[in-house]
């Protein structure tokens, strides 16, 4: 049989096959190992109720857990406005002060420190937006 017969053949088979197939595709189970805690924080949000971006907080990807958070969130002339040690809290920009907060200034500072299992560490420091819209 020539090549081209059996290529011929073998498409044929193949496309026979698809056509019966209940369902075209599979999955799989991707696992990544992080070799370094890898740690974004977003550099603004829009705290309007749209469920987009409604709430800051830092996205952390890391193989082990984590022993030690800290969160703290400060308005630009230095008031602490949010305080956390919960890995999973997110701040709104809700606290009962925030009105005035919010007339003076729409750019905050963070600083986060993350401690794993492992015994490595993080320490992050920024600063971020408030956008209201």
């Amino acid at each position: 049989m020539s090549k081209k017969m059996i290529l011929l053949v073998v498409m044929s088979f193949l496309m026979i096959s698809l056509s019966k197939a209940q369902t075209p595709y599979d999955t799989i189970d991707v696992n990544i190992d992080y070799l370094e805690p890898l740690i974004t924080v977003p550099n603004a949000f829009t705290p309007n109720g749209d469920g987009l971006n409604d709430y800051f907080y830092p996205f952390i990807y890391y193989n082990y857990p984590i022993i030690k958070y800290e969160l703290r969130i400060f308005s630009i002339n230095g008031q602490q406005v949010f305080y956390t040690t919960d890995p999973y809290a997110r701040w709104g920009g809700d606290q009962v002060d925030m009105a005035t907060i919010h007339n003076y200034s729409k750019s905050f500072v963070y600083y986060l420190y993350v401690q794993f299992s492992n015994g490595v560490s993080k320490k992050l420091r920024g600063s971020f937006l408030l956008l209201i819209i």
